[in-house]
């Protein structure tokens, strides 16, 4: 982890010195898999000895769809889909791409991660989320 401040908003990390955010997740001492969210028990050893760590700067999209109704208070369309990080878990996210580029996504692209406010509740509290962004080539889309 690198100097200056962070904070925590549950499973968020966003730093103060301009480190690009994180996810919070956890890695078992004793097997070594990596959770996304963080886990107290390891289902593959049982063990619950865990380290924290920050991670899902970076991934690959696998799997999405395009949802064109969305609960209240939310836009439609949008796009929802699972991640495979760097890291090694598999997450399910929105996507954020504007909806002229939906033709361009491709399971494998390389996507980023962002944090976005996407509300504020009555006491002027944000909520925030992550999201994921395709990285952007000159030459092609994904």
């Amino acid at each position: 982890m690198s100097g200056g401040k962070y904070v925590e908003m549950g499973w968020i990390k966003i730093s103060d010195s301009g480190e690009k955010p994180s996810l919070v997740g956890s890695r078992c001492l004793q097997c070594s898999e990596v959770f996304f969210p963080p886990k107290k028990v390891c289902p593959n050893c049982w063990s619950r000895n865990f380290e924290k760590i920050f991670l899902g700067q970076k991934g690959l999209l696998d799997n999405f769809t395009i949802s064109f109704v969305a609960p209240q208070g939310f836009k439609a369309p949008y796009v929802q889909g699972f991640v495979d990080l760097q890291e090694g878990p598999r997450i399910f996210s929105l996507i954020e791409v504007d909806e002229s580029e939906y033709c361009h996504l491709k399971k494998g692209c390389e996507v980023e991660l962002t944090i976005k406010e996407i509300f504020t509740d009555d006491s002027k509290s944000p909520t925030a989320v992550w999201k994921y962004v395709p990285i952007r080539n000159i030459k092609t889309f994904c």
